[in-house]
């Protein structure tokens, strides 16, 4: 657990109140990944053109059933979405990038945790595509949220990095964060994450603070590192569980050799040091997450009232108890078609780490 108090030195009490990955990205190379894309791809190709054109098109992969996006990306020719993460697909393996990638997504992430995810990720592949032969994480973003200190222009002026390029970002004349790097290997943000939530809608974010002790009325700072391959290549991190080992390593680096605060002395500021004291010696979001209850629920109420009144509409009910009621009916027919149960979908849903030990019918094994 946090010991979230980690500083009262003239600043504040500055309070760690969330440690965790943001982003995660993992590419795969899986055994008959060519014959399996060859006879998924005019599929595939055919319901990408069809989101291009406006439709929503799910693929089912394994037991999962994806939403086709109309575009790729580079080197993936397709990109499915699920609750829990992306998947990019090559059209065939070139054997130079790997042909496989999945995208944790951040609310995922801080759910489950990044193991969470990545047991699921793995469950995905094996399950639906084929034995996994290598894992490489291409991508983790490390995140740190503090409260009780709001970094000033002089803060920032005090900032030593080994990286060549710094951008300062304003709100009239607010310091809303600064940057540091230019990307390719490593980069860093320091910014108001309150503030930027205004703009994203991560509201649900606020619940993670107050988990860890946030008192909801100051802001919170986040300080994140974007870490790419080359970055990880460099402390032997190949796969999820060599990133875990090497993460005390990683964090010694980043809090000490790459950018650190510094004093008017120019002595290590000793808010840095129980800042890397405090996120070095806690977890809780890469390995088991913090579980968390979303907090934007309007946008499921007005999605099935989209869904509920086009039903409505295509069989003639007025009446919204009457729509619930034959929509009940279809989908239980649905689900005894699949061989599946409405609570074991709820279930996969709200803990999709424990997929592996959950049956299709849902109650845990």
């Amino acid at each position: 657990m946090l010991d979230p108090l980690i500083s009262n030195t003239g600043y504040g009490n500055v309070r760690v109140v969330a440690v965790g990955c943001d982003t995660l990205a993992l590419t795969y190379r899986v055994s008959g990944y060519a014959e399996w894309i060859s006879r998924r791809i005019r599929e595939f190709q055919e319901a990408k053109l069809a989101s291009q054109d406006g439709g929503v098109v799910d693929v089912g992969i394994g037991d999962w059933r994806l939403r086709m996006e109309p575009f790729g990306a580079p080197h993936y020719s397709f990109r499915l979405a699920c609750d829990s993460f992306s998947v990019f697909l090559s059209s065939r393996d070139f054997g130079v990038y790997p042909p496989l990638m999945v995208w944790g997504k951040s609310e995922s992430l801080w759910n489950v945790g990044a193991a969470g995810l990545v047991k699921v990720a793995r469950s995905f592949v094996e399950q639906g595509i084929g034995k996994i032969l290598e894992e490489k994480v291409s991508r983790v973003d490390l995140t740190f949220d503090f409260s009780g200190w709001e970094p000033t222009f002089e803060d920032v002026r005090r900032i030593v990095s080994r990286a060549v390029n710094r951008s300062l970002f304003w709100v009239g004349e607010r310091l809303a964060g600064v940057s540091l790097g230019a990307g390719h290997r490593l980069y860093a943000r320091l910014y108001d994450k309150t503030l930027e939530i205004l703009r994203s809608g991560k509201r649900w974010m606020h619940q993670v603070w107050a988990e860890g002790g946030w008192d909801g009325l100051g802001s919170v700072w986040r300080l994140e590192f974007e870490c790419k391959r080359d970055f990880l290549r460099e402390f032997q991190v190949e796969g999820f569980d060599d990133f875990v080992s090497a993460y005390p390593d990683i964090c010694d680096y980043l809090f000490g050799d790459w950018v650190r605060l510094e004093t008017e002395e120019g002595g290590v500021h000793p808010v840095w040091l129980q800042l890397n004291a405090a996120v070095r010696g806690d977890r809780v979001g890469l390995v088991r997450g913090i579980r968390t209850r979303r907090v934007a629920k309007e946008r499921y109420v007005y999605g099935i009232l989209g869904y509920l009144t086009s039903y409505a509409a295509a069989v003639g009910i007025l009446e919204m108890d009457r729509a619930w009621e034959a929509v009940a009916v279809e989908m239980k027919r649905y689900l005894n078609r699949k061989g599946e149960t409405f609570e074991g979908r709820v279930l996969r849903k709200r803990y999709p780490g424990a997929l592996a030990e959950m049956g299709k019918k849902g109650p845990f094994i």
